[in-house]
């Protein structure tokens, strides 16, 4: 019995010491030495980059290079021209173009969106071609009322032949 007095007191005093040893000499790592430099950040690391720039959420506001851009980057070009967002009002050579480039052709010429109503040699023509042909002969749309040679026919070219009518 003596023996087993013995056991439960050394288990009882291996217990009690270590529930009451001295804190360690370690430190622990949960938090931050004060020698340590931190940057100020932004919750989304949107306000500092670790170079000390400024910059907005999304980038937008400076380029490294420090050009000021919109946020598609429509404003300004790198080489400083003046462009709407889709690039239409003005060219690279400065020409002055519509968002479709109908309104005038790098050589001045006027044309409408579709390109009918001038052609490059000044020809009026109707949208088809069919009012006016180059040398000027009036046609109708499917070029039935008159032929070259001004013989009359009718729209399948059954009424007339060139010399005699057939039975």
């Amino acid at each position: 019995m003596k023996t087993f007095n013995t056991l439960i007191a050394v288990t009882t005093f291996a217990l009690s010491v270590s529930a009451f040893a001295l804190p360690s000499q370690q430190q622990d790592r949960f938090f931050t030495q004060a020698s340590d430099y931190q940057q100020p950040v932004a919750a989304d690391g949107a306000d500092r980059t670790s170079g000390g720039q400024t910059l907005a959420a999304d980038g937008a506001d400076r380029t490294p290079g420090g050009q000021t851009l919109a946020a598609d980057g429509a404003d300004r070009t790198p080489g400083g021209q003046t462009l709407a967002a889709d690039g239409a009002d003005r060219t690279p050579g400065g020409q002055t173009l519509a968002a479709d480039g109908a309104d005038r052709t790098p050589g001045g010429q006027t044309l409408a969106a579709d390109g009918a109503d001038r052609t490059p040699g000044g020809q009026t023509l109707a949208a088809d071609g069919a009012d006016r042909t180059p040398g000027g002969q009036t046609l109708a749309a499917d070029g039935a009322d008159r032929t070259p040679g001004g013989q009359t026919l009718a729209a399948d070219g059954s009424d007339r032949t060139m010399t005699r009518r057939l039975a």
